[in-house]
């Protein structure tokens, strides 16, 4: 075996044994805490997307963003994601009609997977 590879595995095996002890310095369960602290589980939004950009409206706050300020667009099999000045949005594809998704994709500017 190479030693870039032994290199490579050793290291690898290192930090699985380090985020095991030191759980914070996984990414994954930093994020869940952080979503836990924002509060915003089991929250009811309404989201409004059109050729000018997307509104999302909740009982407690409304973001608006036009797609001139949306810096990065992409899908995956279960989501549509958006990025725009230090906010993510995601829709799950699951809360979404087949019509709505192609909708979206179009207004989007992507094409479909």
């Amino acid at each position: 075996m190479s030693p870039l590879l032994l290199v490579a595995i050793a290291a690898f095996t290192i930090w699985i044994g380090i985020v095991g002890v030191f759980p914070r310095l996984s990414s994954r369960r930093s994020h869940r805490r952080h979503y836990r602290e924002l509060g915003i589980k089991g929250r009811k939004y309404q989201a409004n997307v059109d050729e000018q950009g997307l509104k999302i409206a909740g009982d407690d706050t409304t973001w608006s963003r036009q797609w001139a300020d949306i810096s990065s667009k992409g899908e995956d099999k279960q989501l549509f994601m958006l990025y725009s000045r230090g906010t993510l949005f995601i829709f799950a594809k699951r809360h979404l009609t087949g019509e709505q998704q192609l909708e979206l994709r179009k207004l989007m500017g992507l094409t479909p997977p």
